[in-house]
């Protein structure tokens, strides 16, 4: 779905399903992918352009998203579980839970 700056909807049909060739092939697919992601949130056209902020959790996930789009975003804003924990119960006992593990 693409809205235009008149507030007018349209549907737009992307490109076919990627192929690829190799490994390679597949890391540039997705780091372009990840650079036009990027490239429209930041748009300095936009009303509030976004920044990057990572979360941290005990999986592999967050890590990998980090490691993906460090070579894209200069600065990234990681917000590590610590300062959440005094912010919400939920988030300290969480916390709680996983240093008794």
């Amino acid at each position: 779905m693409h809205l235009d700056a008149k507030g007018e909807v349209s549907f737009r049909t992307h490109d076919l399903p990627h192929t690829f060739t190799s490994f390679s092939d597949y890391v540039g697919q997705l780091t372009g992918a990840i650079r036009a992601l990027w490239s429209n949130a930041t748009d300095p056209r936009r009303v509030r352009p976004m920044r990057a902020v990572s979360s941290a959790s005990r999986g592999y996930d967050s890590a990998t998203v980090v490691a993906l789009v460090q070579p894209i975003v200069e600065h990234p804003h990681h917000l590590e579980l610590g300062a959440l924990e005094h912010a919400h119960p939920r988030l300290r006992a969480k916390a709680d839970e996983d240093r008794a593990e």
